[in-house]
């Protein structure tokens, strides 16, 4: 064996090269640019915890109306703590929409991200998968990480005033709570898609003001259909595609009435049967595909 073979053989192994990752890069960097997609609800939700943690002293007043059938003076602190996060997250969620494909050509970063081997379709993709996918994820935790701060806080509270907290246990656990979000935001995130849509398609679209392209529209055109018709079927459209999610997930037959009471009344059936929510689906696959041509082609500002 010559030395050149004998260096050869002794030299190690080249590492395998690893597999890349367009579309998880691609999130990731959505998410280290906009990192008011998770600081908002988180700081929103630790003004709510605060707030709890000042109201404590009367925490053994709610504690006993609890026992006597009024649980709503116990939930209503655990509502608010899931409710608050999810409104800074549909806050924060629009205006990453509104802002995700304006703000790459109007400081034209775009076009180094289109130097990249990542298509226009994975980016809208990932950038669709924030509002949709992460966002849900995130509020879930955060709403679950309020409550059992609020737990542990009132747990202290009990002992320190001389009460014991297993009544705080027993009535005020929020195990359906956390059921039903689990239920309730992939749902809703699924239902609001053709509105994350046609975001993302103005976004890729106008040049500035956005948040008025993407308005501005849909109003003007139930207002022409009002003037000639008499009708309101754009007005409902819109309505039901905004809230009609929500009412969906946490009322009973979905009617937005009366809210959920127990497991019994949860029905994921009828829920995943509602034809609104496969046309929604239908619907933002057309706007999707939509702002990957308009990325596609759409020059910087």
């Amino acid at each position: 064996m010559s030395s050149l073979d004998a260096e050869f053989a002794a030299a190690p192994m080249a590492a395998p090269a690893r597999k890349v990752r367009p579309f998880y890069w691609s999130l990731k960097r959505e998410l280290w640019e906009h990192r008011a997609i998770w600081v908002a609800p988180a700081a929103v939700a630790a003004l709510v915890l605060l707030g709890y943690l000042l109201g404590s002293f009367g925490l053994p007043n709610r504690v006993r109306r609890a026992e006597l059938g009024m649980p709503n003076s116990l939930m209503l602190s655990y509502a608010v703590a899931c409710a608050a996060p999810l409104i800074a997250a549909a806050l924060s969620g629009a205006y990453y929409c509104l802002t995700c494909l304006q703000g790459e050509r109007r400081d034209r970063s775009i076009l180094f991200w289109k130097s990249l081997p990542v298509s226009d379709r994975t980016t809208i993709l990932a950038k669709a998968a924030v509002p949709m996918l992460v966002q849900p994820a995130a509020v879930f935790a955060i709403a679950v990480a309020a409550h059992l701060a609020m737990l542990a806080w009132g747990t202290i509270a009990m002992l320190v005033s001389n009460n014991n907290p297993a009544p705080l246990w027993v009535h005020g656990f929020p195990g359906f709570m956390w059921t039903t979000m689990a239920i309730s935001l992939p749902y809703m995130a699924l239902w609001h898609a053709p509105v994350v849509g046609w975001m993302m398609l103005v976004s890729a679209w106008a040049r500035r003001a956005t948040f008025l392209w993407a308005v501005i529209p849909p109003i003007m055109l139930g207002v022409l259909e009002k003037m000639a018709f008499d009708t309101s079927h754009v007005f409902s459209f819109i309505n039901t595609r905004i809230m009609g999610g929500l009412a969906h997930a946490v009322s009973i037959g979905g009617k937005g009435e009366a809210p959920l009471r127990g497991f019994q009344d949860i029905d994921l059936g009828r829920m995943l049967a509602d034809p609104n929510l496969w046309i929604g689906l239908v619907l933002a696959a057309l706007l999707f595909e939509a702002t990957v041509r308009m990325r596609r082609r759409r020059d910087p500002n």
